[in-house]
């Protein structure tokens, strides 16, 4: 898979010039005024990343625009252009999530659909790692090329709850198999009964007996 060079220049829009004519210069205008309020409608959500990002039609991606939130997720500035695609991905992505954030771009490129991802960013200096999700929308241009506008939130303590209930849920199945592995060996039951709804309940070795 190509990935290139991935920079941090802002798109700029191409000023009307003089010989332009008055319907042309209103078409570049409301583009202007179209590309603003996309960003503005992105910028939105509060401690957020926003970004514009572009896929030419060589592949090469460029990042258009991005807040400063980048920084506190990869410790790479807005203004830092001189890390391409891949060396961004490969030092700002945890290794087990690259491969499937990269094929989740190109699924997005080639079938102009919403890429919602989940990974884990890793900053290059603290080496602090932050679970995102990551939602943008594909727009294929007239040239070829694709713009994604995005923004990529924190759902590290999301994680964090999913992981202590995951492993939570291990140590009660490894208690509950010890302990039907020790009432098996002493030969011994037990039951419950639930006066409520009038349920018992029998243990296995119980039933055996």
């Amino acid at each position: 898979m190509k990935v290139a060079r991935f920079t941090s220049n802002l798109r700029k829009m191409k000023t009307p010039s003089n010989n332009k004519t008055e319907k042309e210069n209103t078409a570049a205008s409301n583009n202007q005024r179209e590309h603003h309020k996309i960003i503005e409608l992105f910028n939105s959500p509060a401690g957020n990343m926003i970004y514009q990002m572009m896929r030419s039609t060589n592949g090469e991606y460029t990042l258009l625009y991005v807040n400063d939130k980048i920084a506190d997720f990869t410790g790479v500035t807005p203004k830092e252009s001189y890390i391409d695609g891949m060396s961004f991905f490969e030092k700002c992505i945890h290794p087990e999530d690259l491969n499937r954030y990269l094929e989740e771009i190109e699924y997005s490129a080639k079938h102009i659909a919403e890429k919602n991802s989940l990974y884990r960013y890793i900053n290059i200096d603290t080496k602090v790692v932050t679970w995102v999700k990551d939602v943008s929308i594909p727009d294929k241009q007239t040239d070829g090329s694709i713009i994604w506008n995005g923004h990529v939130f924190d759902i590290t303590q999301q994680k964090e709850l999913e992981l202590e209930l995951k492993t939570q849920q291990e140590k009660e199945k490894i208690l509950n198999e010890r302990y039907r592995y020790s009432q098996m060996i002493a030969h011994i039951g037990s039951w419950e009964w639930n006066i409520n709804d009038n349920k018992i309940w029998w243990s296995d070795e119980l039933y055996h007996l």
